[in-house]
């Protein structure tokens, strides 16, 4: 099988990173505009200081003279005591003046040298931006390596998973191909050295012959694990859709007769027996029945009316069909359901799944993505079909509806989702009277 070897980058998380980082520098960056609000509230306080401080300064300096407000009679005529009282005060408030000139001079100081450190912030800030920007840049740069690493990455593989995909079906086809080939020679020589005359000589070769009409049984298997699904997928799928018929019928496992028609990889064959019941699987495809005696599961190459005519009355509990009556003239249908209800016990069921044309993708396209398929069958028509031939409580069971979210909009919307979201398959069951 193909390996492949890529180192386990998680560019997701890469990318987080940058874009976390990216907008920590942006928000740096508003920090240190100097429209920033911390800014602006730092300038209004140091304005704020300097006026408190001019306002302390001209409180500060001793009058030398009266306020303007008393230059009037009759406080004119005590401008000598004026004189004498001024001079007394400025002698006595001598030291306060020296301490409260220092004081304002420190404060007036403090004040310059905040400006100064604001403005060698400043400076450091917008050099810091700057560098902020290269980062920003750079990392912008990184982004965008990491984005074309990644597309790479996963372009190459998306590649290489295709390749093993393909070398994968491949090798189920040539592997099949080879065991088909290989019986046919095997049966070709043990028979043409058994023969003992002419007559008996051209009996393997007309058997070789005829056998030889299988060779597209290989190609048929690859399709079905190319386009059908993976087989514990099914499993899981066939369980939750028919667990409970299986369980209503209330038939002992051990006794129980059930015969798979068309089974194929024998998925539903393998799910009964996990479950414990006794089942049997017939199909014409040699290459599948060899897959499925591989598995240990009890199945037969042969033409399943043959092998229903051969069965007696009321001999099986029940019979499935998965993907099976798609393929089938109406004649062939017609006598398969009539030959199941002739073998089923009183109450036995019948189970045939198909594709569901009445879903648009599945009728125009997906229906013929399998050549072998004949004509899709619209449900009201296998309804009325199953009930004609003598079934009961003959009900349809819509199965696999698309998960893709549906469109909204009104009527119109609702019939588009109708005809292309609707069910992808639908079993039609019916009872033996």
């Amino acid at each position: 099988m193909l390996e492949i070897n890529v180192p386990n980058i998680n560019t997701k998380k890469i990318k987080e990173k940058i874009i976390s980082e990216i907008e920590s520098i942006q928000t740096q960056e508003k920090l240190y505009s100097e429209e920033h609000p911390l800014w602006i509230t730092i300038q209004e306080q140091i304005k704020y200081f300097q006026g408190f401080i001019e306002t302390a300064k001209s409180r500060a300096e001793i009058r030398n003279s009266w306020p303007n407000s008393l230059n009037k009679f009759p406080f004119t005529l005590l401008q000598p005591l004026a004189i004498i009282f001024f001079k007394i005060l400025k002698l006595l408030f001598k030291d306060q003046r020296e301490v409260n000139y220092n004081i304002l001079k420190a404060l007036e100081e403090s004040v310059k040298l905040n400006q100064m450190f604001l403005e060698q912030i400043k400076a450091i800030n917008l050099n810091s931006q700057e560098e902020l920007n290269t980062v920003k840049f750079i990392n912008l740069d990184l982004k965008n390596k990491i984005n074309t690493l990644d597309n790479k990455y996963i372009d190459r593989i998306n590649y290489l998973t295709q390749k093993q995909e393909d070398l994968f079906y491949k090798s189920i086809y040539f592997q099949g191909d080879l065991t088909q080939q290989k019986l046919l020679i095997n049966l070709f020589l043990n028979q043409l050295l058994d023969s003992q005359n002419t007559e008996i000589l051209n009996k393997p070769i007309k058997e070789f012959i005829e056998r030889k009409n299988n060779y597209l049984d290989s190609f048929y298997l690859a399709l079905e694990n190319k386009f059908r699904g993976k087989r514990e997928a099914i499993k899981e799928q066939q369980k939750k859709d028919y667990l409970s018929l299986l369980q209503g019928l209330n038939i002992d496992s051990v006794e129980s007769q059930i015969l798979d028609i068309g089974c194929g990889r024998g998925e539903w064959l393998e799910v009964l027996k996990e479950l414990g019941y006794n089942a049997k699987g017939i199909d014409l495809n040699e290459v599948m029945v060899n897959e499925c005696c591989g598995r240990n599961l009890d199945v037969i190459n042969q033409d399943c009316l043959d092998y229903l005519k051969s069965l007696s009355v009321e001999s099986l509990s029940l019979i499935t069909g998965f993907h099976l009556i798609e393929h089938l003239p109406f004649n062939i249908l017609w006598e398969l359901l009539a030959q199941s209800l002739r073998v089923l016990k009183s109450g036995g069921l019948v189970i045939f799944e198909t594709p569901n044309p009445d879903n648009v993708l599945v009728g125009s396209r997906n229906f013929y993505i399998d050549p072998t398929h004949r004509n899709p069958l619209p449900s009201a028509m296998v309804k009325f079909l199953v009930e004609s031939i003598g079934f009961i409580n003959v009900e349809i069971i819509n199965l696999h509806p698309i998960s893709d979210q549906k469109i909204e909009g009104g009527e119109l919307a609702d019939r588009f989702n109708e005809y292309f979201y609707c069910s992808q398959d639908y079993a039609v069951i019916g009872y033996k009277p």
